[in-house]
């Protein structure tokens, strides 16, 4: 009698802990369907590395801040008031893979199947940074903080990813339109209302104002044509001239900012250094 009782009562622990399973994986599924109902792909943890590599690449190609440049997978971020295009690092892209895609793991046990939440392992997070090919992923040309020209003569002005020229608009502050086809006369004005703000200024000669008005310019422009553009230097023949206030108003016409002043390198080396680091950033200026 004692024994019967004994086994009825294993018999139903064992029945408890099974049902406590099984509702923990209804609940497990319940969340992972949630999940996936908001619009994020399943991808399954298994040993084939390049196929959940593949998938993750899809699904990072949904998030809107997600971009690729120089075959890497990169980020905006916001410095010293400054958009600015950085590498993303492997805890930020493990971390966007997470949150793009709905990871889980297959559980074969006692002749049943159940799902889990996993996290991207890291030898998948390291191959989709090798990877150096992402077709899939928006490309980023730049990111620019005014109104700028496109290569078909219109005005980028919406504050978006533009396909057609692979800008990233986020402005600062508010622009008024831009009209696509301006008079004359409005040119003319628009001239003299932007030479006025350094009319102080004691330019060597007009060539050298026309100068400044073509640095101000070219920005707004840089992205409607295929080449390299002027480089624009600000020289002086004293100490205390005005040079770095000159830039100054330049920059605060283009984007609203102050930006580093940086004297030119002594030795061409460093100075290709230099020049490489700001361009990998995406730096517009």
């Amino acid at each position: 009698m004692s024994g019967e009782r004994s086994e009825n009562i294993t018999d139903k622990a064992a029945q408890a802990a099974q049902a406590k399973r099984k509702k923990k994986s209804e609940g497990a599924h319940l969340r992972l369907t949630t999940e996936q109902d908001a619009g994020r792909p399943r991808i399954v943890v298994t040993a084939q590395l390049r196929d959940m590599a593949d998938d993750a690449i899809i699904a990072l190609a949904k998030p809107n801040d997600v971009y690729q440049r120089a075959s890497r997978i990169v980020r905006v971020i916001q410095a010293d008031d400054m958009p600015q295009i950085i590498p993303m690092g492997l805890a930020t892209l493990k971390k966007n893979m997470a949150s793009s895609a709905n990871w889980v793991k297959i559980c074969h046990k006692n002749g049943g199947t159940s799902e889990s939440p996993a996290v991207p392992p890291d030898d998948v997070v390291k191959a989709v940074a090798a990877r150096a090919e992402y077709s899939k992923i928006r490309p980023l040309h730049a990111v620019v903080a005014s109104p700028t020209l496109r290569t078909d003569g219109t005005v980028l002005q919406q504050k978006r990813y533009d396909e057609g020229s692979r800008l990233l608009y986020l402005p600062k502050g508010e622009f008024p339109l831009v009209s696509e086809s301006p008079t004359a006369d409005q040119i003319k004005d628009e001239t003299k209302a932007l030479l006025d703000t350094v009319v102080d200024f004691p330019f060597e000669s007009p060539s050298h104002r026309s100068g400044w008005l073509a640095g101000v310019l070219t920005p707004f422009a840089r992205h409607a044509f295929a080449g390299p553009a002027p480089l624009f230097l600000v020289d002086g023949n004293v100490s205390g001239v005005g040079k770095g206030l000159l830039v100054d108003t330049a920059m605060f016409i283009i984007c609203g900012t102050k930006i580093e002043h940086t004297p030119q390198p002594p030795d061409e080396n460093e100075e290709r250094k230099s020049i490489l680091s700001v361009a990998l950033q995406g730096d517009p200026l």
